[in-house]
Formats: C-alpha cells, sequence, structure tokens
C-alpha cells in the first residue's frame, strides 16, 4: 500500500525525539508501511466481501491489519 506521511505541527519531530514516544511511533509506522495491497484485497474478501451487511471501503480491513500488526511488532512493555 502506497502511504504519504503528512506532520501536522511537527508531531514527527516531536514523536522522533521523546524517548517516550521513539518505539510506539516506529512499530506504528512500520506497521502501517507494511500493509501490502495484496494483504488489503485478501482481508476484504475473507471479511467483507459477499457479507450480508457488505461494506465497500477498505477502512475497516486497513484498521483490522494496523491492529494485527501492532499487536505482533508491539514492545511488551508498551502494551496496554
Amino acid at each position: 500500500m502506497e502511504l504519504e506521511f503528512f506532520s501536522h505541527r511537527h508531531a514527527e519531530d516531536l514523536l522522533n525525539s521523546v524517548p517516550a514516544y521513539i518505539d510506539i511511533w516506529q512499530a506504528l509506522e512500520k506497521s502501517l508501511r507494511g500493509i501490502s495491497d495484496e494483504d488489503l484485497i485478501k482481508n476484504f474478501e475473507d471479511n467483507f466481501q459477499g457479507k450480508t451487511k457488505q461494506t465497500m471501503s477498505l477502512s475497516k480491513s486497513i484498521n483490522l491489519l494496523i491492529t494485527e500488526a501492532l499487536d505482533a511488532k508491539t514492545p511488551k512493555q508498551i502494551k496496554k
């Protein structure tokens, strides 16, 4: 999946400079960059296509993939 990141009010500088945020931001960024078009298509087909209440938006698939990726990559000490 092709992503373009924008830093609102220097947020990315803050996330990369405050020690408490660095690991969390890196895990999130890596998770987002790791989602492929094929992952989205497969997740959508498996979970939403042809269902009684079908959705046309990929946002639910994107959110599921982000959640799965973060659970797998986030260090245990920062999980809540």
